[in-house]
């Protein structure tokens, strides 16, 4: 009895062994009847026509800048919302991320297709593209429908609906790569982590010719400024950033030239729409309208001088071992009597909240470098960067002032700009340097350090 009913479970195992293997079996991607596909729209979505591929999303039926199917459209930069081809790092617009960054996916600001299209259309996810590669039948042509295009015929397993994706190759400096076999299609995501933080990536749909294509694309990721193309979606982008920018001073915008949205304390202000909505103010701290270059501080110092130096620093404290010593904001302990290990400046030694008010201070590193990645500089001869933010379009001015320092000449062909944050370290273990916005003649402003001790403008922000 007992042989019985070890026989009666191993051949009950053995039934359901078989039907997982049968189940695995059915599952293996299988090869679609392409004859039977079907390009024509699905419908429209604010004058754009779709296909309903029985997916998660409805796929848009040209790519984005195309009239037709087997048109190549634009290429953008990740991120960008303009077309371009002719693209570099160096000329980049926007260096860094503002993805949301919970999940590293575009704002609707960034999403070039929301951009250009309407709100109803967003860049796909990754996981669209993933869905959109397991869940349809792939097949390469090099001439589809007699248009001498070559690229991927995508159907729905289920409905026969289909769409075309053209190879594209990808733009760089002003060239075409990849052109003849080879397409890549931007996703709004930056990728996993904190890797795309420095590699400056973000992910990608691709195929080329002779790949497999029994489980549909595949995936990887392309350079941020490399043009790209991109197969819209329908559906609304992530809402990150303010869509309604606030109001501005007709009064005070038409008078300075720039955009202004109120006073704080007397003292004018715009709001750029970024994201830590920090408002910037609109001249330099000394003067009083946007071209002024203001007065000229060492950092930590809240008054101007005539001669920029170590030995005219106010926190100089004498010389050690041929290094000079300061006495305040210093961590090296190899050069200094004492270490106080203070990074960010006091009030008393903010140059902002001295000379306007104990609302205002000087920017944070951080506060600088969103200013320098979401605003769109252009140099304007050699008096000012013209600054247009990429979220409202409000603007804001900055002047070549200079600087000052020992006996050079102040030849004012550079911004300068002082943060209220000293360098945590640098190539020569020193304390010497803090961090400053800065522009060399060129469409762009950086942050960078530089010695503390000479003088530079700044520009205030509003306390929180």
């Amino acid at each position: 009895m007992k042989k019985n009913i070890f026989f009666y479970i191993a051949l009950l195992m053995l039934c359901c062994m078989t039907s997982c293997v049968n189940k695995s079996t059915d599952q293996e991607p299988t090869i679609g009847d392409f004859s039977k596909a079907d390009f024509t729209p699905s419908g429209q979505m604010d004058g754009y026509d779709y296909v309903d591929l029985g997916l998660s999303v409805k796929w848009a039926t040209c790519n984005l800048g195309a009239k037709s199917k087997e048109r190549l459209g634009d290429y953008y930069a990740w991120q960008e919302t303009t077309p371009v081809n002719s693209l570099t790092y160096v000329n980049y617009q926007l260096a860094f991320n503002p993805c949301n960054p919970e999940t590293n996916i575009l704002s609707s600001k960034f999403d070039a297709a929301r951009m250009n299209m309407s709100k109803n259309w967003r860049m796909p996810t990754y996981d669209e593209q993933e869905e959109l590669c397991k869940n349809c039948f792939w097949e390469w042509t090099d001439d589809f429908q007699g248009t001498g295009t070559a690229g991927c015929i995508i159907m729905s397993k289920t409905t026969n609906k289909a769409i075309f994706l053209p190879v594209t190759g990808y733009m760089n400096a002003g060239k075409n790569l990849d052109e003849e076999d080879r397409a890549h299609y931007w996703s709004s995501w930056a990728g996993v982590g904190d890797y795309w933080k420095q590699q400056l990536t973000a992910m990608t749909l691709a195929f080329h010719k002779g790949m497999n294509y029994k489980y549909g694309g595949t995936f990887g990721t392309a350079r941020r400024y490399d043009g790209l193309q991109i197969r819209a979606v329908v559906g609304q982008a992530e809402e990150y950033y303010p869509e309604t920018p606030a109001a501005l001073d007709d009064t005070e915008t038409k008078a300075q030239g720039v955009s202004v949205n109120g006073k704080v304390d007397g003292y004018t202000y715009v709001d750029l729409g970024l994201p830590s909505r920090t408002l910037w103010a609109t001249y330099n701290v000394g003067g009083s309208k946007p071209k002024d270059y203001g007065k000229y501080y060492a950092w930590g110092e809240t008054t101007p001088k005539d001669y920029y130096w170590d030995t005219t620093y106010k926190f100089f404290d004498g010389t050690y071992e041929g290094w000079y010593r300061y006495n305040k904001y210093t961590w090296f302990v190899a050069h200094h009597e004492t270490v106080d290990g203070k990074f960010i400046l006091d009030p008393e030694d903010d140059a902002a909240t001295q000379n306007m008010s104990a609302r205002w201070c000087m920017p944070t590193k951080k506060q600088c470098e969103e200013l320098c990645r979401y605003v769109k500089w252009t140099l304007v001869g050699t008096s000012y960067l013209e600054g247009k933010s990429v979220n409202n379009g409000y603007t804001i001015r900055f002047p070549l002032a200079g600087w000052e320092y020992s006996t050079e000449p102040n030849t004012h062909m550079h911004a300068r700009y002082w943060s209220s944050e000293l360098m945590e370290a640098n190539f020569d273990g020193t304390d010497y340097r803090a961090y400053m916005m800065w522009s060399n003649n060129a469409d762009a402003m950086e942050v960078v350090a530089s010695m503390r001790i000479q003088g530079a403008p700044v520009r205030a922000v509003v306390k929180d």
